[in-house]
């Protein structure tokens, strides 16, 4: 048994063998499969005929592949360490351990010893990174409606990860916003996208991932923007209105979030809600305005006033003027003499519709 001087000896020895440039680097998933090289060349005549494998600087093998006379291919390894999941793979050039369901108590520095018929043993080191992929993002909204120009009202944090996940918020396809922070709960995002009405129409999508191989985790945010409406139309269900006829003027407003409120005015006085019936949906407000009309309408304007409360700087307008075409009457008389006794007078009346000013 080595003494404690010795012990550090070895280490020492070890570690000068080890330099930083001296160590490749294995990186796998965890879960999936991973070969450690073995990237050392025979000396020339020789041949090897063990080839063993050490975690670290211990002394104890976990892995073995024997290849002397009489024995040669067979493998043994630490039913502790790999559970049987741990083979060799020697057709390989250069030859390789290959580590199956690969865990994160498998990732560690390891050496390769090859050692020959006539040459001295020689050397190689591995280090095997495992990466843990984040299970999930959380976002969490800290304001919500916002105004146009806001920003930083959500945060997206990564679950989990191993290297720390990047992450990133996109919208519409595109990267919007790559800075995440590494913080004591997770890798982070805070959105600094300033909020605009394009919001509404195109959901933002937080992504996480630490790797190539597995499919990021992600979650879609719909960002709630006040706005204001961007446009109002009055229509008429007919041009010109009859007079006595029911019709429907419909006053259409687009664009206000949340949905718009609609006031009708006539000569500049509210008309009463009795009269209308209104529909919101999404970002549309309609607002149906039935009326019969009559000679006392025509040419009177009516004016549909579309706001939202909260931005009472953002209020439109649209106005008609009423076309009303009314009933026209004319008498036409005349007289007939019938014999000689009296004489008799007909009357006939024609009707049809005219606008008013005629």
């Amino acid at each position: 048994m080595l003494d404690s001087s010795a012990c550090n000896k070895r280490l020492n020895f070890l570690s000068f063998l080890r330099p930083d440039t001296d160590t490749s680097l294995v990186e796998v998933v965890a879960g999936y499969n991973t070969s450690l090289p073995c990237a050392i060349q025979s000396p020339l005549h020789d041949a090897p005929v063990l080839t063993l494998w050490y975690i670290g600087a211990d002394d104890t093998p976990v892995y073995s592949y024997d290849q002397r006379s009489g024995v040669s291919g067979e493998s043994w390894a630490d039913p502790e360490v790999f559970e049987g999941r741990a083979h060799y793979l020697a057709h390989l050039n250069p030859p390789a351990m290959l580590i199956m369901r690969t865990t994160v108590s498998d990732a560690h520095v390891y050496r390769c010893r090859v050692d020959f018929h006539n040459s001295n043993s020689r050397v190689a080191w591995v280090r095997l990174r495992v990466i843990v992929p984040p299970s999930r993002v959380e976002i969490v909204t800290h304001v919500s409606p916002v105004m146009p120009g806001q920003r930083d009202d959500v945060v997206c944090t990564a679950v989990g990860g191993d290297p720390p996940p990047s992450v990133v918020w996109l919208q519409n396809g595109k990267v919007v916003d790559p800075n995440s922070t590494v913080g004591e709960r997770g890798t982070f995002n805070s959105l600094e996208v300033a909020a605009t009405r394009e919001d509404l129409n195109f959901p933002f999508t937080c992504k996480a991932t630490n790797n190539d191989v597995t499919a990021p985790v992600f979650a879609i945010y719909y960002r709630n923007v006040t706005c204001g409406p961007t446009s109002v139309q009055i229509e008429a269900s007919e041009s010109p209105l009859v007079e006595a006829r029911e019709a429907e003027l419909t006053c259409t407003a687009v664009g206000s979030n949340p949905p718009a409120h609609l006031t009708w005015y006539q000569q500049g006085k509210t008309i009463e809600d009795v009269y209308v019936n209104v529909t919101r949906q999404d970002n549309v407000t309609v607002s149906v305005l039935s009326l019969i009309p009559g000679r006392r309408h025509h040419d009177r304007q009516l004016l549909c006033r579309a706001e939202n409360p909260s931005l009472p700087m953002a209020t439109m307008e649209d106005m008609i003027t009423l076309n009303v075409a009314c009933e026209y009457l004319r008498r036409l008389g005349f007289r007939r003499r019938f014999g000689v006794t009296g004489q008799a007078s007909l009357s006939c009346y024609i009707s049809f519709f005219l606008p008013v000013y005629f």
